[in-house]
């Protein structure tokens, strides 16, 4: 599964690929496989990533999303 709308929400975030794989603890090479779908986030990985968007997100006035926004939708 690729995550079409983290994609979307990080770009309108402002926010790199390589800064979500150093909030995980992961390269920027394994955060990409995992934003590509080819490999799974952890479920720590994902609320850590949601936590960080949606703190984005309030502090540019726009709405907030949920998990099943950023992770569950095609």
């Amino acid at each position: 599964m690729k995550y079409e709308e983290l994609k979307i929400a990080r770009a309108i975030c402002g926010i790199r690929q390589e800064d979500l794989a150093n909030l995980i603890g992961q390269a920027q090479s394994n955060y990409a496989a995992k934003e590509n779908g080819q490999v799974a986030f952890s479920l720590e990985e994902g609320l850590k990533i949601h936590k960080e968007i949606n703190k984005v997100l309030i502090s540019k006035g726009r709405p907030t999303l949920t998990m099943e926004d950023l992770f569950f939708r095609q």
